[in-house]
């Protein structure tokens, strides 16, 4: 398997963590919190958040932290300084770069400062992306709410979170679990213990202008009560996904779905996609096969996923 910048659907490995799971480790991720920073782009910055606020004057804009600069060493090995931002300050950033390059390959010049080692050029969202596996061996998929910002309506395996000033009021590893297990209460209305939670990778999402640590989460209770109760109903943002699937936490079912062998059907198991039926392209969400190929290397090893995602690839061309 490729190592070093793999690329699957947009989302950029950061530090070698698809090869640092297929050689049976997880990787190491630090995180320092600078506070408040001066951005490279510090005028354009103030410039395009000023528009943003003109064109939103209504709209909330909540506290958040950016990644400043991220640095790697050895392979799996990374350390990430957070600054503190806001979300109109990125909306605003983000609209800016949209009118000047008009798609995601120039804003891919932020991801590129960063991989060389220079801070990022503008405020962004540090994120989590989680992958939900129930006590009884399932994975959680769902199909984001048109309403949501970024990527409506695709699929995503399980959730994303962005960081929040309080996730990182300490220092170390941990300001991703906190950030985890907050966005499994808000999105699930569920609670995460720490133990069952495990960094599998850092990956920048291009599009979205961010960086995204992928947080393997076991939650102790089985996929039958999952949206079960008063408290899924009150999540305060259980909006955000509107139909879900949920998938036996086997190689050969998950190499399927990964390689387009099969698909997620709204509140079911996948169906394979070659029953003669005609079906809509299926939308990922950028990061989730790349979460999905993580996952599958941290649960069974280089050996069964890689004879699964062959299966996948042969029943593909049989049945194209």
């Amino acid at each position: 398997m490729r190592s070093a910048k793999t690329v699957i659907d947009g989302a950029v490995d950061l530090c070698d963590s698809l090869l640092t799971c297929d050689l049976g480790r997880t990787p190491s991720v630090t995180v320092r919190h600078n506070g408040t920073v001066r951005w490279p782009a510090d005028t354009l910055t103030a410039r395009w958040q000023a528009e943003w606020r003109g064109r939103h004057p209504g709209e909330r804009s909540d506290p958040k932290v950016a990644v400043h600069r991220l640095r790697t060493g050895a392979r799996g090995q990374a350390e990430i300084e957070l600054a503190q931002t806001d979300w109109g300050q990125v909306q605003g950033v983000q609209a800016g770069f949209l009118a000047l390059h008009g798609d995601s390959r120039g804003r891919a010049s932020f991801l590129s400062a960063l991989l060389s080692g220079s801070r990022a050029p503008v405020p962004n969202i540090a994120t989590v992306h989680g992958v939900i596996e129930t006590a009884d061996n399932m994975i959680l998929v769902n199909r984001r709410s048109h309403l949501v910002k970024y990527y409506p309506l695709t699929w995503s395996c399980s959730f994303e979170e962005g960081m929040e000033p309080g996730d990182v009021a300490e220092v170390g590893s941990n300001a991703f679990h906190r950030a985890t297990r907050r966005g499994i209460t808000e999105e699930f209305g569920l609670k995460a213990d720490r133990d069952g939670l495990t960094v599998l990778g850092l990956l920048g999402d291009t599009a979205a202008m961010s960086v995204a640590a992928v947080v393997h989460c076991r939650i102790p209770v089985p996929a039958e009560r999952l949206y079960i109760g008063p408290k899924a109903a009150q999540a305060p943002d259980a909006w955000e996904h509107t139909r879900y699937a949920l998938l036996p936490a086997c190689p050969e079912t998950l190499a399927g779905l990964l390689l387009g062998a099969a698909r997620p059907r709204g509140d079911t198991s996948p169906e394979r996609s070659d029953t003669g039926r005609s079906h809509e392209p299926l939308s990922w969400h950028p990061t989730s096969r790349y979460r999905l190929l993580l996952t599958m290397l941290f649960r069974f090893g280089r050996t069964r996923t890689a004879a699964a995602l062959a299966q996948a690839a042969l029943l593909q061309q049989r049945n194209p």
